[in-house]
């Protein structure tokens, strides 16, 4: 419980004004979440196991893959939840039987059908300011 209490204070800084991230935002998430497991990856944590080899380095547009995934209502935003949710179904050590697989085999065909998906709609609006917090205007949440 104490690493979904600091997941839930990690996703609210991140987020805060609203209580969604858009891709600009997940992607500063996970890229924290990746550099704090790179740290704990020393004191053999099992926290974000599945993020915490050194040998990996995740590209820009992989980002989208994973927000693709993790945005299991394709709503083009996520909540805490599916942050949560999403974490949960990257790691080793989840349930890999029952309802946690069939949940966790959606995520991966979520994650591979990403650029199948992407070139039919226009879930992604490419914005100038990808850094920006703020970078998903009205439009693009409506």
């Amino acid at each position: 419980l104490k690493v979904q209490d600091r997941l839930y204070a990690l996703f609210y800084s991140f987020s805060c004004p609203s209580e969604y991230l858009n891709l600009a935002t997940f992607r500063n998430v996970m890229k924290y979440i990746f550099d704090l497991s790179q740290q704990l990856s020393s004191n053999q944590s099992e926290a974000f196991s599945s993020l915490s080899n050194p040998h990996i380095t995740l590209s820009e547009s992989i980002y989208k893959n994973y927000f693709y995934a993790f945005d299991s209502s394709q709503r083009g935003i996520l909540g805490f939840n599916d942050l949560l949710l999403g974490l949960a179904a990257m790691e080793p050590i989840t349930q890999h039987g029952g309802v946690p697989a069939e949940q966790r085999c959606r995520y991966i065909f979520r994650f591979y059908t990403y650029n199948q998906s992407s070139t039919n709609s226009d879930y992604f609006v490419d914005n100038a300011n990808t850094n920006s917090v703020n970078s998903m205007t009205f439009d693009q949440f409506k």
